[in-house]
Formats: structure tokens, C-alpha cells, sequence
């Protein structure tokens, strides 16, 4: 079986890989050209802020991805229930802390490219693109760690192949069509908000978890130490 898992997690991880280096060609090429240089430029620049962001949330992670192994490998669906509660209680905390860091650098971006788009331009595009990444790693990663702690990594993957061929069609055909950049990032986030949700669904019916669970914090007592780190 683990064997089968791991073939499995190699497999899907180099598909959605494969699919990630194509779309990562494809846009920005579509946006250069549809948009200009500036634009592309203030979009990537945004997003790399935002890239640091999943970093913190993998590491994060790692914690409560330990914590769940043992209760996972004996099938203790109220432990691990018990977890994702704590879990789910810690991420809604560093979550704030994110949107604040997501508002206050939405403020402050404007004023470093002022000279080429105006405040608010930059402003809403900011948002538009934090809108995504934020949800995407923090109000999801809570259950994605139940899937990776179980090595089930592929059922992620599964569902990000998915959400990031709908992305990359959508955004294709808006930029074609003439939307706004802000249009196209917009749609972006939507559709990539459905990463957490699809995986949300999936282990609360697969694991049976019990949402009325007392959260488990000492399972977790390092999470902190973590996040810092």
C-alpha cells in the first residue's frame, strides 16, 4: 500500500509539474503581450511577496504534519479530529496576521510603482492577487496536512491539476477576449480558492472528521516555535 502511495504521489507531483512550467509559459507571455511589460512586471512582483508567504505556511505545517502519523496509521479518528480542530483554531490566528500583512503591503506597494499606475490600480491588484494565495495556504492547509501526514499528497495534486487547467483556460480565453488584468486575476483567485474548499469536502467525508472534537494543543505545542522559525 505505501509503496502504491508513493508511486502514486511521484507520478501525479510530476504531472501537475509538467502542467505548472507550461501555464507558467504560457501567461505571462499572454499578459506581456496583452498588457505590457509594466503590468507583468507589478503582477510578478506581487506575486513572489506572496510566494514567501507559502513558505511560512510549509513550515507551519511541518508540525502538525508529524503529529498526525501515529493517529492516522491507527485509524484514531477522534485524535486526528482532535488535531485538525487545533489546527484549525491555530491557522485562523496566523490567518489574521496574513491579512494584515496582505492589507498593510496593499497600502504601502502603491507608493514603489506610483510613477507608472495609479494608487488604487495597484491597490485593488494587490488585493486581487493576495485574495488566492492566502486563502489557498491558510484557510486549506489545516486538512491538506491530514492528506500529506496519510501520504495521500496525490489526492492534492489531483485536485490542483484540475483547478489549474480551468485557471489556465479561463485566463486564456478572458485575455483573449480583451478583459482588464484585474478581471483576469480576479477570476484566478476564484478559481484557485477552489483548491481548499474541494479538499476540505474530501477529508471531512472521507476521514469522518468530527468537527465537535476538543482541539488538541499540546499535539501541536511546537507550532508556534514553528512559525517563528
Amino acid at each position: 500500500m505505501r509503496s502504491k502511495k508513493a508511486v502514486l504521489n511521484v507520478g501525479i507531483s510530476l504531472i501537475f509539474e509538467v502542467l505548472t512550467i507550461i501555464s507558467a509559459f504560457l501567461l505571462p507571455g499572454l499578459i506581456l503581450n496583452s498588457f505590457g511589460s509594466s503590468t507583468n512586471g507589478i503582477t510578478e512582483a506581487v506575486g513572489q511577496f506572496f510566494g514567501y508567504i507559502s513558505l511560512i505556511a510549509a513550515g507551519v505545517g511541518s508540525v502538525t504534519v508529524a503529529s498526525q502519523y501515529k493517529p492516522i496509521a491507527e485509524n484514531d479518528i477522534e485524535k486526528v479530529s482532535s488535531i485538525v480542530r487545533a489546527t484549525e483554531q491555530f491557522m485562523r490566528k496566523v490567518s489574521k496576521i496574513f491579512i494584515f500583512a496582505l492589507f498593510l503591503f496593499a497600502l504601502i506597494f502603491p507608493f514603489f510603482v506610483k510613477d507608472e499606475f495609479n494608487y488604487f490600480y495597484s491597490l485593488t491588484l494587490v488585493l486581487i492577487l493576495g485574495i488566492g494565495t492566502v486563502g489557498n495556504y491558510y484557510f486549506g492547509l489545516t486538512y491538506r496536512i491530514v492528506l500529506i501526514a496519510d501520504q495521500k499528497q496525490y489526492v492534492v495534486n489531483i485536485i490542483r491539476i484540475i483547478v489549474l487547467i480551468i485557471h489556465t483556460i479561463v485566463a486564456v480565453i478572458l485575455i483573449n477576449s480583451g478583459a482588464t488584468i484585474h478581471i483576469v486575476k480576479l477570476a484566478s483567485s476564484l478559481i484557485f480558492l477552489n483548491n481548499p474548499i474541494f479538499i476540505y469536502f474530501y477529508v471531512i467525508t472521507v476521514y469522518k472528521i468530527d468537527k465537535n472534537a476538543n482541539p488538541d494543543f499540546s499535539a501541536i505545542s511546537q507550532r508556534w516555535d514553528s512559525f517563528a522559525h
